[in-house]
C-alpha cells in the first residue's frame, strides 16, 4: 500500500527541462575529444611533460563527462508545500506559501543552458527572488496560481 505522510509535499506540476541540443552536443563532443587527446598524449608522446599532461587531460575530460551526465536536465517540482529545482548537484527550494508573485523573463546565467525563458518568483523569505528555467513558463505560472 502506498501512503503519503502529512509531512510530504504533493506534486502538482513537474517539468524535466533537458539541456539545449547545442549545449549537449558541445559538451559530449568536448568530453570525448578531451579524453581521446589525453589518451593520445599519454600513449604516444614522449617526455616527462607528456607523461604528466596526458593523464591530467584525461581527468579533465572525465570531469566534463561526469558534468554532462549529472546536469543533463533540470527538474522542477511544484508541490503543495514547496517548490524544488534540481540540476545535478545544485538544488534550490522555496516554500510554496512564500511565493508572492511570478513573472516571465528571458533566461539568465546558467538557466540559459536549459531554456530561453525563466519564471522569476518574488518570495517573502530568503533572497527575495527565485528563478526557474522553463520551456513552458505559462504552464508553470498557472500551476503556481492554482496553489496560491
Amino acid at each position: 500500500m502506498f501512503r503519503i505522510s502529512s509531512d510530504e509535499s504533493i506534486p502538482h506540476h513537474f517539468e524535466a527541462v533537458p539541456l539545449r541540443t547545442g549545449v549537449s552536443a558541445l559538451g559530449w563532443s568536448l568530453a570525448v575529444l578531451t579524453i581521446a587527446s589525453g589518451l593520445g598524449l599519454a600513449g604516444w608522446a614522449s617526455g616527462a611533460a607528456a607523461d604528466v599532461v596526458g593523464p591530467i587531460v584525461v581527468i579533465v575530460g572525465g570531469l566534463i563527462l561526469a558534468a554532462m551526465l549529472r546536469c543533463r536536465r533540470c527538474e522542477i517540482t511544484i508541490g503543495t508545500k514547496r517548490i524544488d529545482v534540481r540540476s545535478g548537484p545544485l538544488r534550490g527550494m522555496v516554500p510554496t506559501g512564500a511565493v508572492e508573485a511570478a513573472a516571465r523573463r528571458p533566461a539568465t546565467v546558467w538557466r540559459r543552458l536549459f531554456a530561453d525563458e525563466e519564471v522569476v518568483l518574488s518570495v517573502s523569505v530568503g533572497a527575495g527572488n527565485f528563478a526557474i528555467p522553463s520551456r513552458r513558463p505559462a504552464e508553470l505560472i498557472e500551476a503556481l496560481d492554482e496553489l496560491r
